[in-house]
């Protein structure tokens, strides 16, 4: 439970414990004698305050004990009412005789109360006091089971949706990789080995931060190296890249696993560019973002763009940390500011 109803529920429980208590032993001493002052009757009133407390805790004790053995869901009602009312009727029970022996042994009151007559007064207050605390416990105990499933259904939400978008991101790459190399091995078996061989570094890296939801961006400058090895092959000096990370607060920072990556394929998707015209890919970074910035040239044939691997990077900053990527546009220049996250 949280604080507030976590308070309200002791308030509650004290109030509860006060109320019958002081009741029981108005009770007991209207039935043995008046009510004149004396330290033994005030001494009387702290018995009955401590046996209803005793009360209310055994109670919740016996419920906590019920609820972890055979959870409520798992029983019929039938079942649930025959346990707790055996457990609180013995409980109410043996709390109440031993009120009587020990005002048998200790008189608070002006004269010795009679043993039958405390059971018959003490009983029925104490089994009010085990009830309240049943219900109380019971709410308490679903509250935070309750809360407790809540919890594990969002992360089991999230963590599904986290790999949704993970295995989104591989049969694309996947599709244009073997792409390439399907056309360098017809063109040029020399570049497709080469090409062949560094595919197999870039993918080990997708494979071991698969489950990974951050890795540092030291990690991703390195990796980002052996992709545009790929990238080199595949379109020569057409496509430049620029890494200018000096910042080394920036470099042990965390982002998610092949986020620039999408955003540089993002660049050579949708942008025309020969040799004498080469797109140019810049990354930079400061203390609060990464920035990959290319120039526009639209390709003559794009009619607007779905934005699917913007969309996912976003959704995947979102749910790991509550932030969203920055996408700013002019006609001269695209770019990206990922939110660094610090440890």
């Amino acid at each position: 439970m949280n604080g507030n109803k976590t308070y309200r529920y002791y308030l509650m429980a004290g109030f509860i414990i006060i109320f019958f208590g002081t009741t029981a032993g108005f009770w007991v001493e209207l039935n043995n004698g008046g009510h004149e002052y004396s330290t033994g009757r005030m001494f009387g009133y702290i018995l009955f305050l401590a046996l209803t407390a005793s009360v209310w805790s055994g109670t919740i004790l016996m419920l906590g004990i019920i609820y972890k053995e055979k959870k409520w869901y798992r029983l019929s009602y039938l079942r649930i009412f025959s346990t707790v009312f055996l457990a609180n009727s013995s409980l109410c029970a043996a709390h109440a005789a031993l009120a009587a022996i020990i005002l048998k042994k200790i008189s608070f009151f002006t004269y010795p109360a009679p043993t039958l007559q405390v059971v018959l007064v003490t009983f029925p207050l104490f089994v009010w006091v085990s009830l309240l605390a049943t219900i109380l416990g019971f709410l308490k105990e679903e509250l935070e089971f309750n809360n407790t499933r809540f919890e594990e259904l969002k992360f089991a939400k999230m963590q599904a949706e986290m790999d949704a978008l993970k295995n989104q991101v591989d049969p694309h790459f996947i599709f244009n990789s073997l792409n390439a190399l399907s056309y360098l091995i017809a063109e040029s078996p020399r570049h497709a080995i080469l090409y062949n061989d560094n595919l197999g570094k870039v993918y080990e890296y997708i494979l071991n931060n698969r489950n990974n939801d951050l890795v540092r961006l030291t990690q991703e400058m390195e990796f980002m190296h052996n992709y545009f090895f790929l990238i080199k092959i595949r379109f020569a000096d057409a496509v430049q890249l620029n890494i200018h990370i000096l910042n080394m607060k920036a470099r042990n920072c965390l982002i998610p696993p092949i986020s620039l990556q999408i955003l540089v394929e993002n660049a050579i998707k949708h942008n025309q560019f020969n040799a004498d015209h080469p797109l140019v890919i810049n990354i930079s970074a400061n203390d609060s973002y990464v920035v990959v910035k290319n120039d526009v040239r639209i390709k003559e044939f794009e009619h607007g763009s779905p934005g699917t691997g913007l969309m996912n990077l976003n959704n995947r900053y979102q749910l790991i940390t509550n932030k969203q990527i920055t996408i700013e546009q002019d006609p001269r220049k695209f770019s990206v500011k990922l939110p660094l996250i610090y440890q």
